[in-house]
């Protein structure tokens, strides 16, 4: 038997199916409000995702103790590596479709998701961390540049704006 909180899970991911599937349907009527809408669908995907996953985590590995350790290691590491998940995700599926918009909201959420990582995650890691998760971090960013560099043509002469 599902719980209250998949069912509602389930039903918000169905709405946002359906939400999505209405603006593709009505795309000419609503291509003055696309990009809006681009952002608010991805901003309420992701805040949704991260909720649940949350959810998820602690039920899966939290007794009634530990709460609250369970959502600060949730917060500290499991945020950033679903934001860069998904981020990478969307960059996908803006390549994939060939919508721009989509695209700029991914490395915005990728930014973010840096800007988390450096400000706020690693200030409790040992210096051997430090040097690793750096390390990683220019490995990725190179990746990115790499794969920039390789679709620059699709990026600049997106007709599908």
């Amino acid at each position: 038997m599902h719980t209250l909180a998949e069912m509602m899970a389930i039903s918000l991911l169905l709405l946002f199916y359906k939400g999505i599937q209405l603006i593709r349907r009505n795309f000419i009527i609503l291509k003055p409000a696309i990009v809006f809408l681009g952002w608010a669908f991805s901003f309420m995907i992701v805040y949704t995702f991260s909720f649940e996953c949350l959810q998820l985590y602690i039920s899966a590995f939290g007794n009634a103790t530990d709460f609250y350790i369970l959502e600060q290691q949730y917060l500290k590491a499991g945020l950033t590596i679903l934001w860069g998940i998904s981020s990478f995700i969307m960059m996908w599926l803006g390549m994939k479709h060939k919508y721009k918009p989509l695209r700029v909201i991914s490395l915005v959420l990728f930014a973010a998701a840096l800007i988390k990582l450096f400000f706020f995650d690693i200030s409790n890691i040992g210096p051997g961390g430090k040097i690793a998760a750096f390390i990683l971090l220019g490995v990725l960013l190179l990746a990115v540049s790499f794969m920039y560099q390789r679709l620059k043509k699709l990026l600049i002469d997106d007709k599908a704006e």
